[in-house]
């Protein structure tokens, strides 16, 4: 599992714990549908939000890892009449592995708020869960398009 999917993850996760967290007591009823949608079909798909301005790559890059994510049975999604990706929900699964991966560490990839964790993997060794360290130790990259073609 690469930054991204991992970072995508714990903050599908987040953001479905503060849903559970703050039922809707309000008055508005379009809130209160929005509120219960969110519930049911998980938080609303939106990048930028949840981790700040981003480029088209790296857009594209999150919307890639929504549904490599889906494929393995981690998430949920729910597109619009128009195809557009609106809901993104945790399956129980994924929902485990976002708590592991949070309590490892392994958190919001873009805001730089994590904490460095072991290079090993589960069997003890470099593999592709794992990506190399960076020299200041971190492991978890963000993403940018600097120093890239084309970029």
């Amino acid at each position: 599992m690469n930054a991204i999917e991992s970072s995508l993850l714990t903050t599908c996760l987040t953001r479905t714990d503060q849903l559970r967290a703050n039922p809707f007591t309000g008055w508005q009823d379009w809130l209160k549908r929005e509120h219960a949608h969110q519930i049911a079909y998980g938080p609303r798909y939106a990048p930028a939000e949840w981790f700040g301005p981003l480029v088209n790559a790296e857009r594209q890059r999150f919307l890639r890892a929504a549904y490599a994510l889906q494929s393995r049975g981690l998430v949920t999604l729910t597109k619009s009449d128009g195809g557009k990706l609106t809901n993104v929900k945790l399956t129980p699964t994924g929902e485990d592995l976002a708590r592991r991966l949070a309590a490892d560490g392994r958190t919001d990839c873009m805001s730089g708020a994590t904490v460095p964790r072991s290079p090993a993997s589960p069997s003890g060794t470099e593999g592709p869960e794992s990506p190399p360290p960076r020299p200041d130790g971190d492991y978890c990259y963000p993403i940018t398009t600097e120093g890239t073609p084309n970029a």
